[in-house]
């Protein structure tokens, strides 16, 4: 998502190790967690557990990765007066990034059933039908040098496990995350 709201900002698509690469090191560590067990993360390397330095190696690369679009926000877009290809503020692409982590982020820690820790593929493969759908449309705003509509039917499905929680999930978490996947489903098709 980085580089289709980057490029909305600085009028230029930049592909470096954040896209593909980012998701074969995912694919790597669900692979080995799959056949040697969670467990594994649990091992010490140097007196120090590998999940940490998986995680202070992923933070590591996240500030690097973040240097380079920082500055394109910093400085300024190529639009007029330093804004967007589309005219819009440079911080602009940060809202749908937003507006797909956050709930995410929200909804699975205050689960109060676990359900989306137990079935964690079903949860971020919805996620990230939402986050596909968005980043086509940054895409999109980057070819089209238009402005993106904040709305779109596919945080319907975010939106209802929302609200479910805040209602103290009057349905059951596990039937609503399917019927919400299938609903993003049929909207993204």
């Amino acid at each position: 998502m980085s580089v289709a709201s980057i490029g909305l900002v600085s009028s230029m698509m930049r592909f470096r190790f954040d896209v593909i690469e980012a998701q074969f090191c995912i694919m790597a560590i669900c692979t080995v967690t799959s056949i040697c067990g969670p467990e594994v993360w649990k091992n010490e390397l140097f007196g120090i557990e590998l999940k940490i330095h998986i995680t202070a190696l992923a933070a590591v690369a996240a500030v690097i990765a973040l240097y380079s679009p920082l500055t394109v926000v910093f400085t300024g877009g190529v639009g007029k007066n330093g804004s967007t290809v589309a005219d819009t503020s440079v911080l602009f692409p940060a809202v749908p990034l937003a507006a797909v982590v956050l709930p995410s982020v929200i909804i699975f820690c205050k689960s109060t059933s676990n359900a989306f820790l137990t079935h964690i593929v079903l949860y971020f493969i919805m996620f990230g039908i939402v986050s596909a759908k968005i980043t086509c449309k940054l895409v999109i705003g980057h070819m089209t040098k238009s402005e993106l509509q904040l709305s779109d039917s596919v945080f319907c499905g975010p939106l209802a496990l929302f609200f479910n929680q805040y209602f103290d999930t009057a349905i059951n978490e596990y039937p609503l995350l399917l019927i919400c996947l299938v609903s993003d489903l049929i909207v993204c098709f």
